[in-house]
C-alpha cells in the first residue's frame, strides 16, 4: 500500500467514514492514478478537469457515481493532501450534464404524453 493511500484511509478513518465510502472513495482515486500511469499528488487541476471531462463524454459514467468521484478526489486534494485549490467545484460540467438529462426528460413526457392521449 503506498503511504499516499495509507494517509487518505487514515484521514478517513479518523472522521468515522464508512468502510464502503472508504473503499469507494480509494478505488476513485485509484481509477485517477491508473488514467495518468502517476500518482495523484503529482498532477494538477487541468488534469483533473480531463479525467472527470473523460468520465462524462467517454465512459459515461452514472452522474451518481461521477459525483461520488469527485466528492473523493475533493476530499483527497482538500484533506490529505492540502491542496484544494486543485478540485474546486465543477459546475460547468454539472450544469451541461443536469441540463442534458433534464432536455432527455422534458423530450421523453413530450413524447410519452403524445403516445398517452
Amino acid at each position: 500500500m503506498t503511504p499516499l493511500r495509507q494517509r487518505m484511509i487514515e484521514e478517513m478513518r479518523i472522521r468515522d467514514y464508512s468502510e464502503r465510502t472508504i473503499s469507494a472513495y480509494v478505488s476513485a482515486v485509484y481509477r485517477l492514478a491508473a488514467f495518468y500511469h502517476r500518482s495523484p499528488d503529482k498532477l494538477g487541476r487541468e488534469e483533473i478537469r480531463v479525467f472527470l471531462v473523460d468520465l462524462v463524454e467517454e465512459k459515461q459514467v452514472a452522474w451518481s457515481y461521477y459525483k461520488q468521484v469527485l466528492a473523493a478526489l475533493r476530499y483527497l486534494y482538500r484533506n490529505v493532501l492540502r491542496r484544494g485549490e486543485v478540485v474546486k467545484t465543477s459546475a460547468d460540467l454539472a450544469t451541461r450534464r443536469c441540463c442534458q438529462s433534464c432536455f432527455r426528460s422534458r423530450k421523453l413526457l413530450g413524447f410519452s404524453r403524445r403516445f398517452l392521449r
